[in-house]
């Protein structure tokens, strides 16, 4: 059973040593990652004038993991979009991260940027 512990250890250590370095990411090449934590606590509902920006808005925020809804009624589409747990995504460089930064601060979410 000598064995069993090794693992048990084994197995916390790296459990330890990634809970440690949450938030870092690094690619294959070893270079660093900007990190961007980002939350929406409190739904909040868009007006959209057309149906290709809706798609985009629903795609981006679908691949950032946030929740959304889009309906059509009245000559736009109302986009209701929240994301209560923070979240966060890595991108490879500062021009990348400060974009995204200001869109989705500019839908009201609540934004970490990290280095």
């Amino acid at each position: 059973m000598a064995g069993t512990n090794f693992w048990k250890v084994f197995l916390f250590t790296a459990v330890g040593i990634s809970t440690l370095f949450t938030g870092i990411a690094v690619t294959a090449s070893g270079a660093e990652q900007e990190v961007l934590k980002y939350r929406l606590v409190k739904a909040k509902t868009l007006h959209l004038d057309d149906e290709a920006t809706a798609k985009s808005y629903i795609k981006s925020l679908k691949s950032l993991g946030c929740e959304s809804k889009v309906a059509n009624h009245g000559g736009h589409f109302d986009l209701s979009i929240q994301s209560m747990p923070w979240r966060e995504a890595s991108f490879s460089s500062h021009a990348a991260v400060t974009k995204w930064e200001k869109w989705l601060k500019s839908l009201g979410f609540e934004t970490r940027h990290e280095h």
